[in-house]
C-alpha cells in the first residue's frame, strides 16, 4: 500500500508492486524452508547420536550382567 501511495507513477506502478511483493515472500519463504530444514536436520543428527550413545550403553551394561552371572556361577561352584 505504501508503495501505491508514495511510489513513482506509471501505467505499471501496481504490477511492479505486486511482483516485488511476490519476490520477498517468495525469497522469505524460502529462507524459512532451508532453516527448517537445517534445524530438521540437526535435530535428526542429534537424535542418530542419542540412539548409538543408549544402544552401546545397552550393550556395555548387557557385558556388565553377563560377567556378574559368570562370577556369580563361579562362586557358587566353590561354595
Amino acid at each position: 500500500m505504501y508503495y501505491m501511495d508514495e511510489g513513482p507513477s506509471g501505467p505499471y506502478k501496481q504490477i511492479i508492486g505486486q511482483e516485488f511483493a511476490y519476490k520477498a515472500l517468495a525469497e522469505g519463504s524460502d529462507f524459512f524452508f532451508k532453516s527448517t530444514a537445517n534445524e530438521l536436520h540437526i535435530q535428526q543428527q542429534l537424535a542418530e547420536q542419542s540412539g548409538k550413545k543408549l544402544k552401546s550403553e545397552i550393550a556395555e551394561i548387557k557385558e556388565e550382567r553377563r560377567k556378574d552371572g559368570e562370577n556369580f556361577e563361579n562362586k557358587m561352584r566353590v561354595l
